[in-house]
């Protein structure tokens, strides 16, 4: 399955918009600021996630069902965004590695969400 390259322009990814796309690795750019509801639902294929220290809003299931063989989450924003908490599930929270900026690793851990994390590095 290949992985998915996005434009260095991509400001948003819609609701729903990769439903279902049959990749295993995601690497979204710098300067998006916006995944909606669902826009990366049910890729059960997905084993790397890193997201961009500009991603500021994250929409309700984002991810739902995409966790099964998700095996890492790069999160490069230092804050923490504010987050549903059907973007994960706690399955996914107790077995993949969150890895975060250094210095970043206490305001995961006490963030709603994000501190059901229990395996958070600092990178």
């Amino acid at each position: 399955m290949p992985d998915l390259v996005f434009p260095s322009t991509l400001k948003e990814i819609e609701d729903y918009a990769l439903n279902q796309a049959g990749c295993r690795t995601v690497k979204l750019p710098e300067g998006l600021h916006t995944i909606g509801a669902g826009g990366m639902s049910q890729m059960p294929w997905l084993r790397s996630l890193d997201l961009p220290s500009t991603l500021v809003n994250i929409g309700r299931q984002a991810f739902s069902s995409s966790y099964y063989s998700l095996k890492e989450i790069h999160c490069r924003m230092t804050t923490p965004p504010d987050v549903d908490a059907s973007i994960f599930s706690s399955a996914l929270s107790r077995k993949t590695p969150l890895y975060v900026p250094k210095g970043c690793k206490e305001a995961y851990q006490t963030a709603p969400v994000w501190g059901e994390f229990t395996n958070i590095i600092e990178e």
